[in-house]
């Protein structure tokens, strides 16, 4: 299955039946599940089956994989949350989202619901809460929130790369470093073995001129600090020229 690209349903075969392929004994708690079908109401399965066979339609090998970037401000993930669905649902290999408006508490249950759906990406989210004279639509601190996904087809490992040291602290209430929320850079690796950085900015805007120089650099000295990296920057950039 995933060498056709159907992840979503080799992940759910995983589940089962283990990742040892045909070769594999199925496992004794088959007749479990079985048994969890069975106690499903007529509408539950009919839900289940109509996943599969959704899943399983928009998981087919792409012919043009690209990367997804999307701002979701000012709705944020919530509002969003259908949007976003669509775009994970179309199996592309890498998905930056920006502007997610997530409270660092509800992250935990975001990742479980959508690993729930497109078990076959890596999920990563960074957020901070900016306390101050920003606020949201519900008069609350502004969450700034970045989300990165990778299929496990095309990236079979990744990890979380830190692009400040640890000092780097802005002045006033709720100290954090600049770019906590709005870059999230990740460390990984391809099928074929080939590694690189993939960093997804949100970077401030251009009434903001003293934080963006900040963030660059922040990226800037990041990059120089590893120059045998191959390093994809993604995301919104806020690079339009005034005026």
């Amino acid at each position: 299955m995933e060498h056709n690209g159907m992840n979503t349903l080799a992940a759910h075969g995983d589940d089962l039946f283990g990742s040892e392929g045909v070769k594999a004994s199925i496992r004794a708690d088959l007749k479990l599940n079985m048994d969890a079908w069975k106690a499903f109401s007529g509408q539950e399965q009919e839900d289940w089956v109509s996943h599969l066979m959704i899943t399983g339609s928009q998981q087919r090998r792409l012919s043009n994989p690209r990367i997804i970037s999307w701002n979701a401000g000012p709705q944020g993930y919530r509002i969003s949350r259908d949007k976003i669905w669509s775009i994970f649902a179309q199996g592309q290999p890498l998905i930056c989202l920006q502007d997610l408006w997530i409270p660092s508490k509800l992250i935990p249950a975001i990742k479980d619901e959508l690993h729930e759906q497109f078990p076959h990406y890596w999920i990563f989210i960074s957020t901070v809460n900016k306390q101050g004279s920003t606020c949201d639509s519900s008069r609350e601190h502004y969450n700034f929130t970045t989300l990165t996904a990778l299929a496990s087809y095309h990236f079979p490992s990744a990890t979380s790369e830190t692009l400040y040291p640890g000092r780097q602290l802005r002045r006033g209430k709720g100290l954090h470093p600049v770019v906590s929320g709005r870059a999230l850079a990740l460390s990984t690796t391809t099928k074929s073995g080939g590694k690189f950085v993939i960093i997804n900015l949100y970077q401030f805007m251009a009434a903001n001129p003293v934080e963006q120089q900040e963030v660059w650099d922040i990226i800037t000295a990041w990059v120089l600090k590893h120059p045998n990296d191959k390093i994809i920057l993604i995301g919104d950039l806020n690079s339009a020229p005034s005026g």
